[in-house]
């Protein structure tokens, strides 16, 4: 970097923050390695350290444990109260999504999950665990239960490149239209936080969705694991009807 008034850090935290808000660098990238980065800015890997962490503490910049630098993805969107899966959210913001899958198969049904599912303990359901990514940074991962009486078959499929609510809405006529919804803050554990790379005791955001298909039926238990870096929940307050002080609130993604 140039010789100048502003520290080198501030000059290469300048450099990219500009790459990265002109598409230069784009957003949802991997930058590269920070030895390669600091020879090509001609800086001590120390500044570009220190560029680095003002980078991420903008806003601009996301580590990944283990795998280097991001750009900050766009941010997820969907229409307020809509109900989408997470692969027609991620197309909608046009970023570049992709799967693994962690699990997929048949397990038996605890006595929470039957509760909840109104079915018996033991009772046979789907399940499909799978880690999701934004471009090719980790963004959460998505756990669904599914009485098996319902998607008889569906353990065939491969949903590492297939969406779970399509194939339910093509295959057995269950379409998702209504959903109770609740976020809570945890921190990720040492399974959690190596598919995210994170480190252990990262903030995460935990979601957990009980969801109707058409006939008001329940027919899903889901739970969503996201980065508390990379996803944020906005909630709309209104004040109760006749003057009551109940409050009722509505969360929707930013």
């Amino acid at each position: 970097m140039g010789a100048g008034p502003e520290p080198a850090y501030r000059q290469v935290r300048n450099l990219i923050a500009d790459q990265i808000r002109s598409g230069e660098i784009p957003q949802g990238s991997q930058l590269p390695a920070e030895r390669v980065l600091a020879e090509q800015l001609e800086v001590s890997r120390v500044t570009l350290r220190r560029a680095l962490t003002a980078l991420h503490e903008d806003g601009l910049l996301t580590p990944s444990h283990g795998r280097g630098w991001y750009a900050v993805p766009p941010p997820l969107s969907e229409p307020p109260n809509a109900l989408m899966s997470f692969t027609d959210l991620a197309a909608s913001t046009g970023t570049q999504t992709h799967t693994q899958v962690l699990f997929s198969g048949v397990v038996k049904a605890s006595s929470e999950q039957a509760r909840r599912l109104g079915v018996r303990a033991g009772a046979r359901l789907f399940a499909l665990e799978r880690l999701r990514f934004l471009d090719e940074l980790p963004m959460a991962i998505t756990r669904s239960w599914i009485p098996l009486r319902l998607v008889g078959g569906i353990e065939a499929r491969d949903f590492s490149d297939e969406s779970l609510y399509r194939v339910l809405r093509d295959r057995f006529d269950i379409r998702a239209t209504r959903a109770a919804f609740e976020v809570e803050a945890t921190v990720a554990d040492s399974a959690d936080a190596e598919h995210l790379d994170l480190r252990v005791g990262a903030p995460l955001l935990v979601a957990t969705q009980l969801t109707e298909d058409q006939r008001g039926d329940v027919f899903e238990l889901s739970s969503m694991v996201y980065r508390a870096d990379s996803y944020r929940f906005r909630a709309t307050l209104s004040a109760g009807h006749g003057g009551s002080d109940d409050v009722g609130l509505v969360l929707q993604r930013p």
